[in-house]
């Protein structure tokens, strides 16, 4: 009998037909579930791990609930905790395997444990749930977390990754920049004030994660200080208001100015609200800035120069243009280099409420995932925070490794346990070691 499996060690499986819940490759790209129950997936890896002088097979069943007894677990639910269970080899072609679990103590539903894991040369073993979720408001993303269990203390702990996971890194300051221009007019005005409360509504100002200052613009006089405008306000401080209803109650007293749009002087003004918040120089604090006209900028060539200031400092630029907005300015705003990058276009002020979940996305996209700068490499305060890690692991294992999807024929007609095992040992040392991840810039293999 010739079959075809995903992992070299996987093969031992096959040895127990009768039991369930066993997935083995079929050859033809899908997976037979050997057995009366759709459970556990236990089976989806194997290691063997030697504990004093006996070895054990541990096994993933990522699809578990918490059980002792995995192969008999009957779940389709996505949120299984997983389960990592220790096997002896000797009973493992019984029809009933009797396996101790050792996932990690704090498994919650969700976190599948039994995706990956892997086995050093010190036994000590390591599992990672790249599915596990961190919540930060606003967001919740899924950073993926490691850990080790030692065979000496049989404790488990986090790996170094894991240990920094923390929910600090999401902080947003966003400041908006609403045209009061004369051609916007009252009732379209009542419109924009309805969209900043949305947009406020979309993030969670309550616990401080994220803060929002609103500014109007309109005409610069160039005898007054920029601070002391009549017609360039912040209207909304960053940080002023954690309750949602005060924000909304104090952008619903805003009135509409009705007279000229000096954009690029009401992007100079963003840039002192911002450097007024105590959370400017946080490094940890990404800064976000959305601006919103429906025309030409009265001071159209000094644009790309506060444009670039912001971007500059490190802040975000987004530009909103509604009906005669002028292309070729939201895209000197919103990133100068000619395209519709973070360009949001709307025919009427209507439409506006359609923009505002990709709006969304867009910014905590640059606060998840960083900004390139100058050409260089992508920078991002939060440091594989939502790398999802852990879906391979790589460390070095007690039989040689092969690489994970490697496809190897093993000829199991006849024989025993032991015997096979030997076989499959002796075709592992036919193969070159492979690690999972490319040559050059690495990181922790365990975590």
């Amino acid at each position: 009998m010739m079959i075809y499996l995903t992992t070299a060690l996987a093969y031992l499986v096959a040895l127990a037909p009768t039991s369930n819940s066993y997935n083995i490759d079929d050859g033809g790209g899908g997976f037979k579930v050997m057995g009366e129950r759709a459970a556990s997936f236990f089976g989806y890896n194997l290691r063997i791990s030697k504990e004093g002088n006996d070895f054990r097979l541990l096994v993933g069943a990522p699809k578990s609930t918490k059980s002792s007894n995995p192969q008999s677990v009957n779940t389709s639910s996505p949120l299984a905790e997983g389960s990592i269970e220790s096997c002896g080899l000797q009973n493992f072609i019984e029809s009933s395997v009797n396996c101790i679990s050792v996932a990690p103590p704090t498994a919650s539903p969700g976190d599948s444990y039994g995706l990956s894991l892997d086995v050093a040369t010190d036994s000590t073993l390591h599992a990672c749930s790249p599915t596990k979720m961190q919540s930060c408001p606003p967001v919740a993303y899924n950073p993926g977390y490691c850990f080790r269990r030692s065979e000496e203390t049989r404790n488990w702990t986090e790996g170094p990754q894991t240990e920094k996971t923390d929910c600090s890194l999401v902080s947003l300051d966003i400041v908006i920049l609403l045209d009061g221009s004369l051609s916007v007019g009252r009732v379209n005005f009542e419109l924009v004030k309805q969209w900043t409360i949305n947009v406020s509504r979309s993030f969670d100002i309550a616990d401080g994660s994220t803060e929002i200052g609103v500014i109007q613009y309109s005409h610069h006089y160039s005898q007054q200080d920029l601070n002391e405008q009549d017609y360039i306000v912040t209207e909304i401080s960053l940080g002023q208001y954690r309750s949602q209803s005060q924000f909304e109650d104090a952008v619903e007293m805003i009135r509409l100015h009705s007279f000229t749009t000096y954009t690029a002087h009401a992007l100079n003004k963003s840039v002192y609200d911002f450097q007024s918040s105590p959370r400017y120089l946080d490094p940890r604090t990404a800064k976000v800035m959305i601006l919103l006209t429906d025309g030409r900028s009265s001071d159209n060539e000094f644009l790309p120069y506060s444009a670039n200031y912001l971007r500059s400092l490190g802040i975000r630029t987004f530009a909103i243009g509604v009906g005669r907005a002028v292309r070729d300015e939201l895209q000197i705003i919103a990133n100068g280099n000619g395209t519709d990058e973070r360009v949001f276009y709307v025919t009427n002020f209507e439409d506006l409420s359609k923009i505002i979940s990709a709006l969304r996305t867009e910014i905590l996209s640059f606060a998840l995932e960083g900004v390139r700068e100058g050409g260089g490499a992508m920078t991002s305060v939060h440091h594989l925070q939502f790398g999802e890690k852990g879906f391979s692991l790589n460390s070095d294992v007690l039989l040689p490794r092969v690489r994970n999807r490697r496809i190897i024929q093993v000829d199991i007609t006849g024989g025993n346990l032991l015997d096979d095992l030997g076989a499959i040992q002796h075709q592992l040392d036919s193969i070159t070691t492979t690690l999972d991840h490319p040559t050059g810039d690495t990181c922790d293999v365990t975590d």
